[in-house]
């Protein structure tokens, strides 16, 4: 396992874009690494997800792990950690959950499932994202764009709680009703299936992040160290 900072930009031009430090993390093994826990997660996703029977990629509509002839083999799990510090003070302050985890997502989720397209452009394969479906903006039964569907991990029976705990050494942390602001950390993980395995390495993930819309400062450029280390300069007060 090996790890990098990521800045993540949303938004163009001057006093419009926001910029974020996000932690990479990366484990290049194989499909048995996952542990897979299929019956137990298939229930958890139909007692606690809103979206369960709703999305054509969602369960039950979502095959099992064993069930997709293309999950063998090499796996590359892709981690995204991004702090809670870097809410804005209007997410903050809100009282409702979803607004809390929707903003964390929203950053997380898009980048994870962008990448994951990049990275089949780049090498084939195909990978299981995080969370719902992001192929297209709004979700149709049938699908409107069956070639960027994409299933989530857990959707096929991943333990993906189980999986980051093992792999490295986090724990996922969840927001709660009671007190949103508690979390420090939200944490989403991608898996790609590579068409033909490969010697990866944290130096090609640079190229592939390099080439999103999202990567405003490249990684490896001096622009790049400089946003990163007034990012960790910030306070509190002007992450809003």
């Amino acid at each position: 396992m090996y790890s990098f900072w990521y800045t993540y930009s949303t938004g163009q031009g001057k006093g419009k874009r926001k910029d974020y430090p996000i932690e990479i993390l990366i484990h290049s093994g194989n499909i048995e690494d996952l542990t897979y826990r299929p019956d137990e997660v298939r229930v958890k996703c139909q007692t606690g997800c809103s979206r369960y029977g709703r999305g054509t990629s969602c369960p039950p509509n979502a095959p099992f792990l064993e069930k997709i002839p293309w999950a063998k083999g090499q796996v590359i799990l892709i981690a995204a950690k991004l702090s809670t510090e870097w809410k804005s003070d209007k997410v903050r302050q809100s009282k409702s959950v979803y607004i809390h985890y929707t903003w964390m997502d929203a950053i997380l989720s898009k980048l994870l499932s962008n990448l994951g397209y990049q990275l089949i452009d780049e090498y084939g394969g195909h990978f299981l994202g995080t969370g719902y479906c992001k192929g297209c903006y709004k979700c149709s039964k049938p699908c409107s764009n069956p070639k960027r569907m994409i299933f989530s991990m857990e959707s096929t029976g991943v333990d993906v709680e189980d999986t980051v705990k093992r792999l490295f050494d986090t724990e996922l942390q969840w927001f709660e009703k009671k007190d949103p602001n508690k979390v420090e950390y939200m944490m989403k993980v991608m898996g790609f299936f590579p068409k033909k395995e490969f010697q990866f390495c944290k130096e090609l993930l640079f190229i592939s992040l390099n080439k999103l819309k999202s990567t405003q400062f490249k990684i490896g450029t001096n622009e790049f160290s400089k946003m990163l280390s007034s990012l960790a300069n910030y306070s509190d007060k002007e992450r809003g």
